[in-house]
């Protein structure tokens, strides 16, 4: 009895000074900011506020206006589930298997994405400490059930499903929402979706085909120009949801509240871009809009950080602004908030390895290609060799240049492993052959 009742005394004491700490790097409930993360997809820094002419995005520039911009932002990878994932982890894709694109719907191997048991969502850990939390839109993050979208388990978030937002939360509670904003996906500049677009006039064309500026590894050809006009109407298309959001946020009495990030979940959806991990593919723009009373003392309204920034620093720098530090095994660190590390980071980590579903044959009807990939998961960042059978229609946008199907069909006669072998994923046999040799000539040459 006498060691029972040791023992409850010594759960409850530690109870106490566990809510003393939190309490301690938290604060009161009403110093606790709402922090709104709104991603767009698939769009490099084509926003006013970051040099670009030829965007019109007014309600980002207000927004950057106030705030402070960081042009200096990289994911991890040049495609949105990978770059997902380590964003919402803390942690780079390849340490927990999440680097191929969809994993989950590969149907030849039973590989799958599974996190550690002791690795969280940081919206999740911000749900212990209080948080509400939703997601709007889209879960992506390689893990989870097909039933959760893929968004991992059910206990990162209060909320999630279109829609969802900070009126679902109890009076007063402080809240993490994260909202993706589509009208930016590659897909919307698909013909069949631009022709949706015209007979619907749902998108108004701000920019036009000569006011573009075309990049020298394009040809500047009509159908380039038309593609590259149309993304940045899309993108104003984005920018205005931007500013209804944040009307919301006015008209509810929680703009002054609440950390705004924008952000994008890698680069342009167009060739050399997306799924690529050249600056067009992995740079991004980031903006953070803090309310009067959570701005840090040296960010001034329409400051610009030149701070090297990853993907996987987002989750510690949100935990940060919650008060909270990092756990352990997350791989990023705080850029800004209260446990802002002093030291700049000096490298990133992309990679780059299969993409798994995406079929841009019968989506797009500009660029046509067969692909085989070699990918060797044990360098740092992997090494693809490619061998391409380039159809005529994909010299729009230059042989170099692929919008491509990376749908594999089999892994002939290599078998995975996490370390020392690499996975042939070819469309034909007789492009597995050759890249086969390719391969042994390409490993012995690194030894």
């Amino acid at each position: 009895m006498l060691h029972h009742s040791i023992s409850l005394r010594k759960i409850v004491l530690q109870s106490f000074i566990y809510l003393i700490l939190s309490f301690s790097s938290l604060g009161v409930a009403e110093d606790r900011p709402n922090i709104l993360l709104i991603m767009a997809e698939d769009m490099s820094s084509r926003v006013g506020a970051f040099g670009d002419k030829v965007a019109v995005t007014p309600n980002l520039d207000k927004l950057a206006a106030r705030g402070t911009r960081y042009p200096n932002t990289f994911t991890t990878s040049g495609v949105c589930a990978p770059s997902r994932a380590a964003q919402i982890l803390g942690v780079y894709q390849q340490s927990i298997g999440a680097h191929h694109m969809r994993t989950d719907q590969f149907k030849e191997s039973p590989y799958r994405t599974v996190p550690p048991g002791y690795m969280k969502a940081y919206p999740e850990l911000l749900r212990r400490h209080g948080y509400f939390t939703f997601n709007d839109n889209k879960l992506d993050f390689q893990f989870g059930t097909r039933q959760h979208g893929n968004g991992g388990p059910f206990t990162i978030w209060d909320a999630a499903r279109d829609g969802a937002s900070w009126k679902d939360r109890s009076t007063d509670q402080p809240f993490f929402g994260f909202i993706t904003i589509f009208e930016t996906h590659e897909s919307k500049i698909f013909p069949k979706e631009v022709r949706k677009n015209n007979k619907n006039r749902a998108i108004p064309v701000i920019v036009k085909p000569e006011d573009v500026v075309v990049p020298p590894y394009y040809p500047d050809s009509k159908v380039v120009r038309k593609d590259i006009a149309q993304h940045y109407n899309n993108i104003y298309y984005m920018d205005k949801r931007v500013g209804e959001i944040i009307s919301k946020l006015e008209a509810d009495g929680e703009a002054d509240k609440t950390i705004i990030i924008w952000t994008t979940d890698h680069g342009d959806g167009l060739p050399r871009s997306k799924r690529e991990v050249y600056d067009s593919g992995i740079k991004v723009p980031l903006i953070i809009y803090w309310p009067e009373r959570f701005r840090p003392i040296d960010n001034q309204p329409g400051g610009q950080s030149d701070s090297l920034i990853s993907f996987v620093d987002l989750g510690p720098s949100i935990l940060s602004l919650a008060g909270l530090r990092a756990p352990e095994y997350m791989q990023g660190s705080a850029r800004f908030g209260t446990q802002k590390l002093k030291n700049e980071r000096t490298s990133m980590l992309p990679r780059i390895d299969l993409m798994s579903t995406f079929s841009m044959r019968e989506q797009s009807g500009h660029i046509s290609t067969n692909i085989s990939v070699i990918i060797c998961p044990d360098y740092p960042v992997a090494d693809i060799l490619s061998i391409v059978t380039i159809r005529r229609s994909c010299r729009i946008y230059g042989n170099t240049l692929l919008k491509a199907n990376l749908m594999s069909s089999k892994v002939l006669g290599l078998v995975h492993s996490p370390r020392n072998h690499c996975m042939t994923f070819s469309r034909t046999p007789t492009s597995s052959i050759i890249l086969l040799v390719i391969q042994i000539i390409y490993m012995y040459s690194r030894t």
